[in-house]
C-alpha cells in the first residue's frame, strides 16, 4: 500500500531521526539507559546493529577444554554479550549452560567439565549500541566428549556443522591459511544427495555412519515466485515431514535443494518481480516440512553466460541467506546455506556472493585431479572465489557408475576424504547415496574420516 508524500515526507524524516539522535545523547550524557527504538517507519534508516556473519565457536568438544566465543562481523556494533546453551544431542531442548564452575555464561570463554558429555554447546550473540540490540545463534558443537577421548588432531575444532577448523592448508597440500603451519584437521562432514526420484536404494540402507548430512534433491525454481515439486521427483514420490523425521532420527542433519542443471528459471525466480515472494516460498517450504537448511544448485545459462560477478545471481544468494538465517529450526538453531559450485570454473562468479553462504559444496567432479589439482583449485577458490576459509569448503566426489568419466572409484573415496581431512576442509560431499549402491564402496571409505554426532 502506497502512502501519499503528506503523510510521511523526507522533512519529517530529517526531523525524525534528529529528535531520535538528541533524546539519546540526552540520555547517555545524563547516564540514564538508552531504550531500544521503536520500530521504524517508512524511509527512517535503521541504526541498530547489522549482522553480515555468523557467531561461531573455536575450540575441541572434549572435557577440559576451553571454548571461545566469536561474535562474526557486525556493522554499527558497540558492544556483545554472549550466552552459552547446551542442548542435546540432537541439538534441541537448549538450557543456560551456567554453574558455578563455569562463571557467568555472558563470558566468551566456556571451560567443558563432565557435566556437559554428550551434549552439544551453541552461542548466541547479542550486538548493541545505543539505539538497540540484535541476537544471532551460532551452529551447534559436535558432542562433547569425555577427558581423553581420541581425537583425529590435538588443538583440532570439531563443530556440527559448517563450524570453523582454523582454516589453511597442511605443509603437503600447497597453501597456507588462517590456521597457521602443520596439519589442519577438517571438521569432519560428510553430504550426502538423496535423489528424491531414485527407488533403487531403500533410506533404511544408508550407512549412517559415513554422513552428517542428507541433502534431498531436489526442488526446482519455477518463471514466478512458485516451487516446483514435481519435476525432480519429490510429488508424488516422498513424503517430505517424515523422510525429514527419519533422517532426524538417526542425528543427522535434513536440507532441501533447489536447482540442478535442468532448472533454468533461476534469472525468472530471482528477478527484481518475483525476488521477495520466491524466497518467502522457499523458506516456508524449509520450515514447514523440519529441514535444517537449504542446499542451492545455481546453474543458469542465462547468468553463466554473462561476465563474472553477476549481480542478480548475487543480490538472490544474499536474500535467501538472510532470510534462511533470519529463522530458526525446530531444534532452535540457525538454518544452513550451502551453495554446489563447480570449482574448475566458477570461482569469479563465487567472488560475487562468498560472504553469504555457511557452506560451498565442490561439485568439479574430476576422477583424475590429484591433490596438487585439488589444491590449485581449492586456492582460486579462496583468491578469484573470496572463500574466507577452506573449512567452508567440501569436495565433492561422484559415485554415480552412469556418470561416465567423472565416477571415482571407491579406493580413491578414501584417497579423498583423506585429502579433505588433512587440509582442513570441512568434508567430503557424495553425489549420490543411491549411486554407490547398497553395499556402499565408497561411503565405507570416507567413513573413517567422519566425525559423526554420536
Amino acid at each position: 500500500m502506497c502512502q501519499s508524500s503528506s503523510a510521511w515526507d523526507g522533512s519529517e524524516v530529517i526531523k525524525a531521526r534528529v529528535v531520535l539522535l538528541l533524546l539519546a545523547a540526552s540520555a547517555a550524557l545524563a547516564g540514564a539507559p538508552v531504550a531500544k527504538s521503536a520500530p521504524t517507519r517508512p524511509g527512517q534508516l535503521d541504526h541498530t546493529p547489522m549482522r553480515e556473519s555468523l557467531p561461531r565457536i573455536t575450540g575441541t568438544a572434549q572435557v577440559g577444554d576451553v571454548l571461545h566465543a566469536h561474535p562474526g562481523r557486525w556493522i554499527g556494533a558497540a558492544g556483545f554479550t554472549y550466552h552459552w546453551q547446551r542442548c542435546n544431542a540432537y541439538g534441541a531442548h537448549c538450557i543456560t549452560a551456567y554453574t558455578r564452575r563455569h562463571g557467568l555464561y555472558s563470558k566468551s570463554t566456556f571451560k567443558l567439565t563432565k557435566s556437559e558429555v554428550g551434549y552439544r554447546m551453541r552461542l548466541s550473540v547479542t550486538a548493541r549500541n545505543r539505539w538497540g540490540k540484535r541476537t544471532a545463534w551460532s551452529h551447534m558443537t559436535a558432542r562433547i566428549r569425555k577427558a581423553g577421548s581420541p581425537t583425529r588432531s590435538s588443538g583440532s575444532t570439531i563443530l556440527w556443522p559448517g563450524g570453523w577448523a582454523g582454516g589453511g592448508f597442511g605443509s603437503g597440500a600447497g597453501g597456507s591459511g588462517a590456521g597457521g603451519g602443520g596439519v589442519n584437521v577438517g571438521t569432519g562432514q560428510s553430504v550426502g544427495f538423496w535423489l528424491a526420484w531414485d527407488s533403487s536404494m531403500k533410506e533404511s540402507q544408508i550407512p549412517w555412519n559415513a554422513l552428517t548430512q542428507v541433502d534431498l534433491f531436489g526442488l526446482q525454481t519455477t518463471n514466478g515466485t512458485g516451487l516446483d515439486t514435481a519435476s525432480l521427483g519429490i510429488y508424488p514420490n516422498v513424503d517430505v515431514p517424515a523422510w525429514v523425521q527419519m533422517v532426524h532420527s538417526h542425528d543427522r542433519l535434513a536440507l532441501i535443494t533447489i536447482g540442478g542443471i535442468s532448472d533454468q528459471n533461476w534469472h525468472n525466480a530471482c528477478d527484481e518481480t518475483n525476488r521477495i515472494g520466491f524466497v518467502s516460498n522457499l523458506v516456508n517450504y524449509m520450515k514447514a516440512n523440519g529441514f535444517d537448511g537449504v542446499d542451492l544448485d545455481v546453474e543458469d545459462g542465462a547468468w553463466t553466460g554473462m561476465l563474472p560477478p553477476v549481480a542478480p545471481w548475487s543480490a538472490c544468494i544474499h536474500a535467501i541467506t538472510q532470510a534462511v538465517h533470519a529463522t530458526t529450526t525446530a531444534a532452535g538453531a540457525t538454518p544452513i546455506v550451502s551453495t554446489d559450485v563447480d570449482q574448475t570454473w566458477m570461482a569469479p562468479y563465487v567472488g560475487g556472493f562468498a560472504a553469504y553462504p555457511d557452506q560451498f559444496n565442490l561439485m568439479g567432479y574430476q576422477s583424475n585431479c590429484d591433490s596438487s589439482c585439488m589444491a590449485r583449485q581449492i586456492q582460486a577458490m579462496q583468491t578469484k572465489g573470496k572463500v574466507s576459509s577452506v573449512s567452508k569448503m567440501t569436495i565433492g566426489m561422484d559415485v554415480d557408475q552412469g556418470d561416465t568419466g567423472m565416477t571415482v572409484t571407491s579406493a580413491l573415496c578414501g584417497v579423498i576424504a583423506k585429502y579433505a581431512a588433512d587440509a582442513g576442509l570441512a568434508g567430503v560431499m557424495v553425489w549420490t547415496i543411491q549411486g554407490d549402491g547398497s553395499s556402499y564402496p565408497c561411503l565405507d571409505q570416507i567413513a573413517p574420516y567422519v566425525t559423526p554426532p554420536s
